[in-house]
C-alpha cells in the first residue's frame, strides 16, 4: 500500500510537472509572437512616418491605412500581452489533474477509430497556440470554443459528438491529465 501511495504522488507530480512545463511552453510562444507584432507595429508605424500625406499625394491613401495597420496591431500586442500576464498567473490548482475536464486539462483525442490523435490543452486564454513537446504537438484551446464545449465535464472514454456546419466528429476520450 505505501508504494502504491508512493507511486500515486510520483504520477501525480509528474503529470503537474509536464503540465507546469507545457504551460511555460505555451507562454514562451506567446512572447515569441508578442515580440514578432513589437517588430512589425514598429515597422509599420515607420512606414506611415514616411508614406505622403494627404497634401502631397491627394489619391494615396497609404499614409492612413498604414496608420489603420498600426492601430489593429498595437491592439493586438495589447492582447497578447494581457494574455500573457493571465497565464503567467495561472495557480498550480488549476493545473491538478482531475477526473473531468475542465480548464487546465491535457486531453487526449482520437479520431477516425483512433487512427488520428491530438492532443489539446485547455487555457483560460492563448486559443490556437501551439506548443510542440518532445513527444507530440499540442493546441490550447479555450472554454469559449465550441470544441472545449462539447468536452467540458466529461471523462476519460467517453465519445465526444461535435457537430460543425459541414460535418460532424465523434471523438474518443483518450486521456484526461
Amino acid at each position: 500500500p505505501i508504494l502504491l501511495l508512493f507511486s500515486c504522488i510520483i504520477l501525480y507530480s509528474v503529470t503537474i510537472m509536464d503540465k507546469k512545463a507545457l504551460l511555460a511552453s505555451t507562454i514562451l510562444e506567446l512572447e515569441k509572437q508578442k515580440n514578432s507584432l513589437t517588430a512589425s507595429v514598429e515597422t509599420t508605424h515607420q512606414i506611415a512616418i514616411e508614406a505622403p500625406g494627404a497634401m502631397q499625394s491627394h489619391s494615396d491613401t497609404t499614409k492612413a491605412q498604414t496608420h489603420i495597420l498600426t492601430d489593429n496591431l498595437k491592439n493586438l500586442l495589447t492582447e497578447k500581452e494581457q494574455t500573457i500576464a493571465m497565464l503567467k498567473k495561472i495557480p498550480d490548482t488549476q493545473l491538478e489533474q482531475r477526473s473531468n475536464i475542465q480548464v487546465g486539462a491535457l486531453v487526449t483525442i482520437q479520431e477516425n477509430n483512433g487512427t488520428v490523435t491530438k492532443f489539446y490543452f485547455i487555457l483560460p486564454e492563448g486559443g490556437g497556440t501551439e506548443v510542440n513537446t518532445k513527444k507530440q504537438s499540442v493546441t490550447v484551446i479555450t472554454p469559449k470554443t465550441p470544441l472545449t464545449v462539447a468536452l467540458l465535464g466529461k471523462k476519460k472514454g467517453d465519445m465526444v459528438t461535435f457537430k460543425l456546419p459541414s460535418k460532424t466528429r465523434e471523438m474518443l476520450i483518450a486521456d484526461v491529465e
